[in-house]
């Protein structure tokens, strides 16, 4: 089998990386949340090196690809907390889509 970069292999190491980023960079900020989260692309390549299955320099990629879409795009461009009016310590209770 082809180690194909457009497969929907690789798609699902881009999705789901992005998917823990997004949430891992919510809960810890900065390069800890991102280090959470390629933790699991990391472990199944080293998983896949050790015989549980093919290892590929394409899957990281797609991970690490996941990784940095999940850590900017949500945050960055789509998700934009509101602070209402007299908020304590600038808790925010609501959020809209800022395209």
């Amino acid at each position: 089998m082809a180690d194909d970069i457009t497969g929907i292999d690789k798609l699902s190491h881009f999705a789901t990386s992005a998917t823990i980023s997004s949430i891992t960079t919510r809960t810890h900020p900065g390069i800890t949340g991102i280090a959470i989260a390629i933790a699991p692309g990391i472990a199944k390549e080293l998983s896949d090196m050790s015989g549980a299955g093919t290892p590929s320099i394409k899957d990281m990629a797609a991970n690490l690809v996941g990784v940095l879409v999940g850590a900017i795009i949500p945050h960055k461009y789509i998700i934009t907390p509101i602070a209402p009016h007299g908020a304590i310590d600038g808790v925010s209770i609501a959020y809209v889509i800022d395209l």
